[in-house]
């Protein structure tokens, strides 16, 4: 059985969901988030370690001025009125991506939620907002040209991580993404080279415990070579 530490989402479906009901996008999310609770208590039934949720991309920039504003506060809503819940299911909350570009209130709310729930252990939840794949490498390339000592033609991988956004936490073994897409979205370009993939038409205000049950499923029966024999490798940390 191929051994399953960390899962990474991308919650893709949203406006997709409330177009199709002639309903406002924020709905969408509202309903979405509904299902961030519920893929997170299975989780964390499940014993799966480390959990990454795609929210907001670099490219999401580009939407509606409106759209983004009510996302943003309904970001801000969602982490004050569920931190309880946070710090009951034992989730540790961390975060990727441009955290400095988001409206100071959502931020203030971020790192509230972070701090509160640094002693955490069940579970650990890392958040991408304002996240780019490529954006991320950029800025780890900087970070590395600024701070390594040595030759940077001697930069190893492994010291390379230590750049990016959340070092120390396992590369993700399986990707899930929701909405019937079938591509990565500039998404842990870095951390996913080796990862499963799975793609599922379930939009994301959908997607339910038994459709991630279906798909953790599939990964089971997985065989990962990552360019080797078929041994499972755990990266458990």
């Amino acid at each position: 059985m191929a051994v399953l530490n960390h899962v990474a989402l991308i919650l893709d479906g949203n406006r997709r969901w409330a177009h199709d009901r002639g309903l406002p996008a924020i709905e969408g999310y509202k309903r979405g988030a509904d299902r961030v609770k519920e893929v997170i208590s299975f989780a964390t039934q499940r014993a799966i370690p480390f959990l990454t949720m795609y929210f907001f991309s670099t490219e999401n920039w580009g939407r509606n001025p409106s759209e983004v504003k009510g996302l943003f506060t309904f970001m801000d809503t969602f982490l004050q009125e569920n931190l309880s819940s946070l710090l009951e299911e034992g989730v540790k909350l961390s975060c990727i991506g441009r955290l400095e570009r988001l409206p100071p209130f959502l931020k203030r709310s971020i790192e509230n939620a972070i701090h509160q729930t640094s002693g955490c252990k069940k579970i650990r939840l890392n958040l991408a907002l304002d996240y780019g794949g490529r954006d991320e490498i950029l800025r780890a390339v900087s970070k590395a040209a600024l701070n390594h000592k040595g030759d940077l033609n001697l930069l190893t991988e492994e010291h390379f991580s230590c750049y990016l956004d959340n070092p120390g936490m396992p590369d993700p073994d399986f990707v899930i993404r929701t909405g019937g897409e079938m591509r990565i979205s500039n998404f842990l370009l870095w951390q996913i080279a080796y990862a499963e993939l799975y793609f599922t038409t379930v939009l994301w205000p959908d997607f339910s415990c038994d459709d991630f049950e279906e798909a953790l499923t599939n990964f089971e029966q997985r065989s990962r070579r990552r360019g080797g024999d078929a041994r499972s490798i755990s990266r458990l940390v």
